[in-house]
């Protein structure tokens, strides 16, 4: 998992790099106060959750099943909101996918939850 893990929150922290500094740039102009403090919430767990990617990915409680549960969560929550916020300066309507963004949250809260579950199982055995 430590390549993996090491590479997917490299990417990420690339990408809400790319993304936070357009909000702040160039997005400032086009969205709303409101629009733009849930952008920034997007950008906001993207890059925690791809530290916790570099720091935790060579943590034995850093299991297949909490990457598989924490990638889809950022995936459906941030990238969900990065579409909502922008469907009305795309010219588009993604708002048939607002619901991704609370299941997003709760694979998050899955993935934490068994992250701790692996590491009380860990100190159990030692």
């Amino acid at each position: 998992m430590e390549r993996t893990g090491m590479t997917t929150g490299s990417i990420m922290m690339v990408l809400a790099i790319v993304l936070g500094a357009m909000g702040a740039h160039a997005l400032k102009a086009v969205l709303s106060i409101e629009e733009l403090a849930s952008y920034e919430t997007a950008v906001k767990y993207q890059v925690y959750h791809a530290l916790a990617f570099l720091i935790l990915s060579n943590k034995k409680g850093f299991t297949k099943g909490v990457y598989a549960f924490m990638i889809s969560g950022v995936i459906l929550f941030s990238g969900s909101i990065y579409l909502l916020v922008l469907d009305r300066s795309m010219g588009m309507d993604f708002s048939s996918i607002g619901f991704t963004t609370p299941v997003g949250g709760v694979l998050l809260i899955i993935g934490w939850s068994l992250l701790v579950i692996n590491i009380l199982r860990e100190k159990s055995t030692k």
